[in-house]
């Protein structure tokens, strides 16, 4: 299982450390806040009292020459 802040917290520290970070910035407070909620409430299903948790899956294939 994954653990993060709520998305207002969270939403603003991802975005903020990924190369898209200065595109988010630059938007008016009220299209962040837009976009966050919109986040939110994708998230709600999986949103605690201070957290979300979701669960995470990794699927990896190997492939040998023979």
């Amino acid at each position: 299982m994954i653990e993060i802040p709520l998305a207002p917290e969270f939403v603003p520290l991802h975005l903020g450390s990924m190369p898209i970070g200065d595109k988010f910035s630059a938007l008016s407070a009220e299209t962040k806040k837009e976009f966050i909620n919109e986040v939110e409430a994708s998230m709600a299903g999986f949103a605690r009292e201070t957290k979300i948790i979701y669960p995470d899956a990794v699927h990896v294939a190997v492939g040998l020459k023979a």
